[in-house]
């Protein structure tokens, strides 16, 4: 299986203007799927986001328009769906899929700045029958794996503590159903980030790939590429 996957925190596309940028990009990437979070769709305005090249679109939104995600297959990509879970708070979907003579599941989360584990439990849970040995969890986990490799603070602050609890546990998640951080696989001493809190002045890693192990020796690459919209990739090869 040979498939190119991005992931993107696009913070909003209700303007046509960056609509049409994030489609542009989306193009030259050259990837067959394209994850989406922070769309800020409502659920009556969610089938602007489809287009010539992407015309397979699935997305979830929220009614406040305030979160949402989506998931874009090219065109010409020969993957099919055999079914979908769009969560009806915009928060993640789901998708089984076929790629040739493969099955898999693609999962698209964002996930709330607070109660992150909690909630991916509860994904974690409703994920049950798009459980497969092949399986590309994407999106905006809004938690580091580790503080010390995904974080960078430019002061001491009273809430390293809880940040160090909360990976912990992150951690243990992720690991108790066999997933394993793509990029950190790939550059397993590298400092990369993808979001900065002015607030906090910190830096952290906050986007993954967490993929199967059966998945692992198809990995050929995955990277931290800065757009305009600061997309994440992942290339399975």
């Amino acid at each position: 299986m040979a498939l190119k996957v991005y992931s993107c925190n696009v913070k909003g596309l209700n303007s046509i203007g960056k609509r049409w940028q994030a489609l542009k990009e989306f193009k030259s990437s050259k990837a067959e799927v394209i994850m989406v979070q922070e769309t800020h769709f409502k659920p009556s305005g969610s089938f602007k986001f489809a287009s010539r090249h992407f015309p397979i679109a699935y997305t979830a939104s929220d009614p406040s328009g305030k979160v949402g995600v989506a998931i874009l297959i090219k065109r010409t990509s020969p993957i099919k769906i055999l079914s979908s879970y769009l969560d009806p708070h915009g928060r993640f979907i789901f998708l089984k899929c076929s790629h040739l003579s493969t099955s898999f599941s693609l999962i698209n989360i964002y996930a709330p700045n607070v109660g992150q584990i909690g909630f991916l439990e509860k994904v974690f849970e409703k994920l049950q029958p798009f459980s497969q040995s092949f399986m590309i969890m994407g999106g905006d986990f809004n938690v580091c794996m580790s503080p010390t490799r995904d974080r960078k603070t430019l002061f001491q602050t009273t809430s390293q503590s809880s940040s160090k609890k909360l990976s912990t546990s992150f951690r243990k998640l992720v690991r108790s159903h066999n997933l394993f951080d793509s990029w950190r696989i790939k550059h397993p001493t590298q400092k990369h980030y993808t979001f900065y809190s002015h607030p906090h002045k910190s830096y952290s890693r906050l986007d993954y790939f967490l993929i199967t192990g059966p998945l692992l020796p198809y990995v050929v690459s995955s990277e931290i590429i800065h757009f305009i919209l600061i997309p994440t990739s992942l290339i399975l090869d």
